[in-house]
C-alpha cells in the first residue's frame, strides 16, 4: 500500500509541477538554463512540497535545483515572503 501512496503522490506532484510551470510562464526545457535558486523554481518547489509528500530529491531533480541541502532554505524563503517576487508568485500559484 505504501508504494501505491508514493505513486499517487508522484502523480499529484507531476500535476502540480506542470501547473506551476504554466503559472510561472515557463516550459520545462527552460529550467536547465535558469539559476538553481531562481524564484520561480523556489515557488513551484514550495507548492509541491506543501501539497504532497514526495521526496525532496524528486522535487530538486525535476526542477533542476541542484543540491538537496539548500532546499529547506528555498522553501523557507517562499514561506516567509511577504512582498516582492516570491510573494507575488506564491499567491499566483496558490490560486
Amino acid at each position: 500500500m505504501g508504494e501505491a501512496i508514493q505513486q499517487y503522490d508522484e502523480q499529484e506532484a507531476e500535476k502540480l509541477f506542470q501547473q506551476g510551470l504554466a503559472g510561472c510562464g515557463l516550459v520545462e526545457s527552460e529550467l536547465i538554463d535558469l539559476k538553481k535558486g531562481d524564484g520561480r523554481k523556489k515557488v513551484i518547489a514550495w507548492h509541491i512540497r506543501k501539497k504532497t509528500s514526495v521526496r525532496v530529491g524528486w522535487i530538486t531533480q525535476r526542477l533542476k535545483m541542484g543540491v538537496i541541502s539548500k532546499f529547506s532554505c528555498s522553501i523557507r524563503a517562499v514561506e516567509e515572503s511577504k512582498e516582492g517576487l516570491l510573494w507575488a508568485l506564491k499567491n499566483k500559484i496558490k490560486s
